[in-house]
């Protein structure tokens, strides 16, 4: 099945707001049932207790509706809202998931030390097989693959919300 250019891109904002390390509160993810729009929240540290409310392209929204939005997030713990953040995956999830792909790697020249620094992944943004793979020639032909695995993960999330919370990304703006 394929997918059109909206989900892809949707697929590519959700693995970037589920690879964010758990301890990194400057930006939360967020999916608004209302507006059935993926969003984020940018906490300026800066300028407490300033926030900015970015669309699913990193864009400011107007300030109209970035108010509104800001007015129901803080409501949000009545679970009146119908906003939700976008849950983040745990180091050991991380983990996981690479342990998965390695552990089908026909070719094992540099697989032990894959393994190694997979089960040394600590709390950044995404996977250290993203940075791991291209460090060597050998391995440049299983990039594609990996980005293939890490877009399906994107979609499994996907279907996790539209089974959890009745959530249909496919068509969020």
């Amino acid at each position: 099945m394929s997918t059109t250019v909206s989900e892809h891109f949707n697929q590519c904002w959700l693995l970037r707001a589920i690879t964010a390390p758990c301890s990194y509160w400057l930006e939360q993810y967020y999916y608004d049932y209302k507006r059935k729009e993926l969003f984020s929240v940018l906490h300026l540290p800066d300028y407490n207790p300033m926030l900015m409310i970015l669309d699913k392209f990193s864009l400011r929204y107007p300030v109209d509706i970035e108010a509104d939005v800001a007015v129901r997030l803080e409501l949000i713990a009545y679970k009146r809202m119908k906003i939700i953040e976008i849950e983040r995956m745990s180091i050991a999830e991380k983990i996981g998931v690479q342990m998965q792909f390695l552990s089908i790697l026909s070719d094992k020249l540099h697989q032990l030390e894959y393994m190694q620094t997979v089960i040394n992944q600590n709390e950044t943004h995404g996977f250290v097989l993203d940075t791991l793979l291209k460090q060597y020639h050998s391995s440049k032909s299983l990039v594609p693959y990996w980005e293939h695995v890490k877009l399906q993960l994107a979609a499994d999330y996907i279907n996790k919300l539209k089974l959890s919370r009745g959530i249909d990304l496919t068509n969020a703006r």
